[in-house]
């Protein structure tokens, strides 16, 4: 109804012009009039817009042809293209403001995306890291670990050092894992420890590296193992890593009927261990306290009574002296030839 009287004051103040300038008048007054509605200038522009209806009203009170009348229809047509003007700027402004937000918004979902996709690269190469890691170190430790004979043969200085650097490798990859998921303390420490212990042999004496490098990759797996779960039976998950981390230690893993085993050969020297074995229990200790489910079964070869309870006796205590003892493990003998030890997970 307002812009229905307006246009009314518009039309009937222009009778003193011509009956041609008079229509176009009139049809400029709609048209300004649908526009400024269709810019809701009585929102964007208020100010405007109370002064363009109190000069419609002022043109209310003078006669219909008179000079005062005009005046005021003038004055609310400039009025009507202030409000309009004004208006419009509003709008290219919400316009703007509207553009704005939606480019911080798609901004915000790019750098969202990057750095997804900056996560996913950074897990991809480190899932890399650790297969070529864990490659390396079972080659290394094929060469430099798991010798068949009583003696250890003296690897070449190179490849003391690429075997050193396997292992220190790997060790160093699950540190950062325990590191990133909060694992801290007394036994992070050691590990810590023995790496920049490695670090520092590495040139200058990769035999001494290599060892320590050895020691400290079992000193990790041990505290890996330590966040594993505590159910009542092993995942196929745990399985499979039990069984590479077996062959990693310098023995190889079979299951049998009663559980998964790591099986060492050449592991005695007639009635006592050969110097292998002990390297090789050390490590097998590692595991055992890594993968705590259920109980241990060590098994001796032995060809005699005599020769089964001097080896059977060698054994207890090199274990209780890795820190396996207690009613978990236990130490069996069969009358079998060979020098053979295995060591059984009953409950994997």
């Amino acid at each position: 109804m307002r812009a229905a009287r307006v246009l009314a004051l518009l039309v009937v103040g222009s009778l003193a012009c011509t009956p041609s300038a008079q229509r176009a008048r009139g049809e400029i007054d709609r048209a300004r009039i649908e526009h400024a509605r269709t810019l809701d200038v009585a929102r964007r522009a208020p100010l405007a817009y109370e002064q363009f209806e109190a000069a419609q009203r002022a043109a209310l009170q003078h006669a219909p042809e008179s000079a005062a009348r005009a005046d005021s229809l003038a004055e609310a047509r400039l009025w009507l293209e202030t409000g309009i003007v004004e208006a419009e700027r509003a709008q290219l402004s919400e316009r703007r403001l509207q553009e704005e937000r939606s480019l911080i918004e798609s901004d915000t979902k790019l750098s969202a995306l990057l750095q997804e996709r900056e996560s996913w690269a950074r897990e991809a190469d480190l899932q890399a890291a650790r297969a070529i890691a864990r490659s390396e170190a079972q080659r290394a430790l094929v060469r430099a670990a798991e010798q068949r004979s009583v003696l250890r043969v003296k690897l070449p200085r190179e490849d003391a050092k690429q075997a050193a650097e396997a292992l220190w490798l790997r060790a160093e990859l699950i540190a950062l894992t325990l590191e990133s998921i909060g694992k801290s303390g007394a036994g992070l420490l050691p590990l810590r420890a023995k790496l920049a212990e490695v670090d520092a042999l590495l040139v200058r004496d990769p035999d001494g590296a290599l060892l320590r490098a050895d020691q400290a990759l079992f000193m990790a797996l041990g505290l890996a193992g330590e966040l594993r779960g505590q159910g009542t039976e092993p995942s196929a998950e745990e399985q499979a890593t039990l069984g590479e981390e077996l062959a990693a230690a310098g023995v190889h893993a079979v299951r049998n009927d009663v559980g998964l085993s790591g099986v060492l050969e050449h592991a005695f020297a007639d009635y006592a261990l050969a110097p292998v074995a002990e390297r090789v229990i050390e490590r097998l200790c590692v595991l055992a306290n890594a993968h705590t489910r259920g109980p241990v079964r060590i098994g001796v070869h032995a060809k005699s009574d005599a020769q089964a309870e001097a080896r059977s006796r060698w054994v207890k205590l090199r274990f209780a002296k890795a820190g396996c003892e207690g009613q978990r493990f236990t130490v069996v003998f069969s009358r079998l030839d060979g020098d053979t030890l295995d060591t059984t997970w009953l409950s994997y």
